[in-house]
């Protein structure tokens, strides 16, 4: 009900009616902007709500079924994209890889942990995998309010873990924020 009275509230102008009836039966949809027709883009918005560690519904595994359904809409999705000669552009609220927002504000106590479960991070990461840079151009994540650098794919997954960079980025306040984890080997 949730996410069709956002469909709703969005209406018409901001979505056409595919990616609207999309969104109001299963929380994130594919579109194509308005304007740029058939000149090679693709916006495909996630809900990432149904992977995030930090949602107790997805930590007592209620969201399994509905997320990995959600994987495989994304990695049809990105065939499709992939068949039709377009580019992907990847939104999401919260983005995979570790929380870091807070790693270096020594006010907030705050634990490592991962935004995502591991379950959904490994097969997303393997849908980015298969498709690589010539069909996603970006991904586009919120959540930290603070600016991030993320490394993902074949290369960063060598190790057992998912590895990330984050980049030193200006916060709101205009300081400058220490990196809070590296790939070994630095910068």
């Amino acid at each position: 009900a949730w996410y069709r009275q956002v469909a709703d509230t969005w209406g018409s102008r901001w979505l056409e009616a595919e990616a609207q009836a999309e969104f109001s039966r299963l929380g994130y949809y594919s579109t194509t902007p308005p304007g740029v027709g058939t000149r090679g883009v693709r916006l495909i918005a996630l809900n990432t709500e149904l992977f995030n560690h930090g949602n107790d519904f997805v930590v007592v595994g209620e969201t399994v079924t509905e997320a990995f359904a959600h994987l495989e809409w994304l990695n049809a999705t990105l065939a499709d994209v992939k068949a039709e000669g377009q580019r992907a552009y990847i939104l999401g609220h919260v983005p995979i890889g570790m929380e870091t927002a807070y790693g270096n504000d020594r006010r907030v106590p705050s634990v490592l942990r991962p935004y995502w479960m591991d379950l959904f991070a490994r097969r997303y990461q393997d849908i980015l995998d298969s498709f690589g840079e010539a069909t996603i151009a970006v991904q586009l994540f919120g959540h930290e309010h603070v600016d991030t650098f993320r490394l993902l794919g074949k290369k960063t997954m060598e190790n057992e873990l998912l590895r990330e960079a984050v980049s030193r980025a200006a916060g709101p306040k205009k300081q400058l924020l220490r990196s809070t984890s590296w790939p070994e080997g630095g910068r």
